[in-house]
């Protein structure tokens, strides 16, 4: 049996239909590297699969599903949340699903002022030695 020449060039594997990559990357939210090892191709074949069957590649760390662009709410729920309420915008994030950076980016687009923590600038107690904090004088 002969064995191929070295230098011989490859032949490109066939990629899936483009209604199995849409199910498989859009609607179940595989991973690019997910693909790669069920294909067993590289990461170029497979981003070029997703290009030829006009799937957007999503950016790396963006979630399946996601998209792109976050529409925040509207000003007066931010502010009714941030302001009136009072929750921390951790707990506002929670809320929508966002990262607390996206909220806070959100606040400032909409021109609410941060507020500040009501221990912030605040003097702080003097720490009393251990002795003198279990009873013992």
């Amino acid at each position: 049996m002969a064995l191929p020449a070295p230098n011989a060039p490859r032949h490109a594997p066939i990629a899936p239909p483009a209604t199995e990559l849409h199910r498989l990357y859009i609607t179940e939210g595989l991973s690019v590297t997910a693909l790669t090892e069920r294909y067993h191709v590289g990461k170029a074949s497979l981003q070029g699969w997703l290009s030829d069957a006009g799937i957007a590649i999503r950016t790396q760390g963006q979630a399946a599903g996601r998209h792109c662009e976050l529409n925040p709410p509207p000003e007066t729920v931010l502010r009714r949340l941030y302001i009136e309420q009072r929750l921390p915008a951790a707990d506002i994030a929670a809320l929508l699903d966002v990262s607390s950076a996206t909220i806070l980016n959100w606040l400032a687009a909409a021109g609410i002022e941060r507020l500040r923590s009501a221990l912030k600038g605040r003097p702080r107690r003097p720490i009393r030695p251990a002795a003198s904090r279990s009873g013992r004088r």
